[in-house]
């Protein structure tokens, strides 16, 4: 029963922090519509600006999750007592929380831009 709890808190959790990341990304996306506009003034490219915008986003999203990964492997450890059947250090579920937050920043990052 513990690890059931445990587990719909998790998936909660990464709900709400996939939900946060695309809002606040988005934001900060669409905030940078006259930049985005005076590049494109300048004579820059449609596509060097959506790649700039991306990579942007996505080097952020990488320090964030590179930071996650350490403070969960570190939370791994203080849990591990009352995981059943899972290590508190389980490759999977770390790198498909990775791939997910990831996947939601290139989803925010491209729907920004092309809201802008």
């Amino acid at each position: 029963m513990t690890t059931g709890v445990i587990g719909s808190f998790a998936g909660a959790a990464l709900s709400l922090s996939a939900l946060g990341l695309y809002g606040l990304l988005a934001v900060l996306v669409a905030g940078r519509t006259r930049e985005i506009g005076v590049r494109l003034a300048l004579g820059a490219s449609p596509a060097v600006v959506a790649r700039t915008v991306l990579r942007e986003s996505i080097v952020n999203t990488l320090v964030g999750i590179g930071i996650g990964l350490v403070l969960a492997l570190l939370a791994g450890r203080a849990v591990q007592g009352i995981l059943v059947g899972v290590s508190g250090r389980d490759l999977p579920t770390l790198s498909i929380v990775a791939a997910t937050l990831l996947a939601v920043s290139v989803a925010a990052a491209v729907r920004g831009h092309r809201a802008s």
